[in-house]
């Protein structure tokens, strides 16, 4: 098939201003993929501010709401009138791929399936134990998955937590990481000079991220080390809650930066000396964990099905027990007094990175977007051909 230019809707409940893995996904694959020529619009809900990266044409139906789920809080696009306005979209749009990223979940993602008519595309991130919603209303949803073209994880984790519920032909197509926006030469945070060590933190306050086991870790380092310095970029109802399990010395060396800046962000991670996520659950991939390696900064994580996607133990990182504080406060004592492991970790953990980046993974994503289509004419020619041959 020639490799024409594709109108490319990429469909999402989660996009800007709301931070996370898969507006990352999206607007970074959306920018490469306008590179190469391609069309690309962003089709989700609209929030209060509706503020986002320039670069891409956002399309937004319905609104936006959070609700409590994998012990975080998932999204989904409400309102009146949705199929309505997908498929007044999708007639004038004429879109070659429309790519759904997410929980196949209504309304947004199921909807875009059922009524684009063109070839549809479906990205799983997320990594969970149980789904209750999946578990009931598996029999419709597996229907929606049978008219779904190409069926995309970005982890084994994701995969096998979806196809317990989902079955269908998965393709894994990791995440990705912008290499130039996080490199070891971007400028470092002024206000943290002299600040050392530094042990970073990104990610928002949920049970899920651990936040709890590592204020409990970093109790232990500060009787160990009276200079240490843990910087929290994030934000989230149970800030106070958290707050609670931090000894009194330890809470005058800690920093709450809350939400910060796309642009700002990669100052942190080549400012601090540890980047570290404790996270116990419901993490797919790592994201959070690639923007550390290509910053040169090294990493201990929790040792979770997802995150040794990216973390290979005592290559490119540490990996620890989930939910155990010694083991947190014991890794990151480990780096910070053992120059020469830090120095491997580091550059293990660049050469990681660049195997990740949002050229390699687009390369993939744009030639499945091919095969896919390829597929589907064949597939069509062939009914026709066998229609064809029915008719006395």
């Amino acid at each position: 098939m020639t490799r024409k230019k594709l109108r490319i809707a990429l469909v999402t409940d989660a996009y800007y201003p709301h931070v996370g893995g898969i507006q990352e996904h999206d607007y970074h694959l959306g920018v490469e993929l306008k590179k190469r020529g391609h069309l690309v619009k962003v089709i989700t809900g609209a929030t209060g501010e509706n503020i986002c990266p320039p670069g891409l044409d956002v399309i937004r139906v319905g609104r936006i709401i959070q609700y409590p789920a994998n012990k975080s809080f998932s999204k989904m696009t409400v309102g009146l009138g949705i199929g309505g306005k997908l498929r007044r979209i999708f007639r004038n749009e004429k879109f070659d791929i429309v790519h759904v990223h997410g929980a196949l979940s209504p309304f947004l993602p199921v909807y875009s399936h059922i009524l684009s008519h063109t070839t549809t595309i479906h990205t799983f991130h997320s990594q969970f134990e149980e789904s209750i919603p999946y578990g009931i209303f598996k029999k419709l949803l597996q229907r929606c998955m049978e008219r779904i073209d190409g069926i995309i994880a970005v982890s084994n984790a994701a995969k096998e937590c979806t196809s317990r519920y989902l079955s269908g032909n998965y393709t894994i197509i990791p995440n990705g990481i912008d290499m130039q926006r996080f490199n070891p030469r971007n400028e470092r945070c002024k206000k943290f000079e002299g600040k050392e060590p530094m042990i970073l933190f990104v990610g928002r306050f949920e049970p899920r991220k651990g936040l709890k086991y590592l204020f409990l870790a970093f109790n232990e380092i500060i009787a160990q080390i009276a200079g240490a310095t843990l910087v929290i970029v994030g934000e989230g109802k149970l800030r106070d809650y958290y707050k609670g399990f931090l000894s009194k010395q330890a809470l005058q060396s800690v920093y709450f930066e809350g939400k910060v800046s796309m642009e700002v962000l990669p100052s942190y991670f080549v400012t601090s000396d540890i980047f570290c996520s404790p996270a116990y659950t419901g993490e797919s991939f790592g994201i959070i964990l690639l923007e550390a390696l290509a910053s040169g900064t090294p990493v201990v994580a929790s040792d979770i099905q997802g995150y040794r996607t990216v973390i290979r133990n005592g290559y490119n990182g540490l990996l620890v027990p989930p939910k155990n504080p010694g083991a947190i406060s014991g890794a990151i004592m480990k780096i910070l007094e053992n120059a020469q492991l830090r120095k491997k970790l580091v550059r293990d953990g660049l050469k990681s990175a660049r195997n990740y980046s949002w050229n390699t993974v687009t390369d993939l994503i744009e030639k499945f977007y091919f095969e896919t289509l390829q597929k589907k004419q064949l597939d069509n020619e062939l009914i026709q051909k066998n229609s064809h041959s029915c008719i006395p």
